[in-house]
């Protein structure tokens, strides 16, 4: 038996998944002297987004009071594949069996910074103040797994 009949590939992550679903216009160049290939993205960029909300008491509640109708608007984005995907933080409660959301998590298909910070301001989460936009971190994601 040879090593490579030995080897298990790991299942991708929802991640992975949810990424290189998305289909952004790739460009293919193969190297001959490798069996393998190589994408390069033309135009579109990746951003991870991290913010949190903010900390007073009230926060979850104007959260909750507009979280339906947020995820309705971003529906679209989800669905063009701007928005890969989003998830609440969540942080510790009040003891060890519960959590609470603090904060969101996005990833984003772009042309620009720019174009998502538009997005995200916005967003109901930023007019309702519960996302503090001073929170706000976007950071370019160079995908290297597909």
């Amino acid at each position: 038996m040879n090593i490579s009949s030995r080897l298990v590939r790991p299942a991708a992550s929802v991640f992975q998944r949810a990424v290189f679903a998305a289909k952004p216009k790739f460009v293919t160049a193969t190297r001959s002297n490798f069996s393998t290939s190589t994408s390069l993205l033309t135009s579109d960029k990746f951003f991870h987004v991290k913010i949190k909300d903010y900390t007073d008491l009230n926060c979850f509640e104007r959260r909750m009071k507009v979280r339906d109708s947020h995820l309705k608007k971003l529906k679209p984005l989800l669905d063009n594949k701007t928005v890969v995907f989003g998830g609440a933080l969540v942080g510790s409660g009040t003891n060890d069996s519960t959590t609470t959301m603090i904060g969101s998590v996005l990833v984003f298909r772009a042309e620009t910074e720019a174009n998502v910070r538009s997005i995200l301001e916005s967003d109901l989460y930023a007019k309702n103040n519960v996302w503090d936009m001073s929170t706000l971190e976007i950071s370019e994601i160079k995908p290297i797994l597909n």
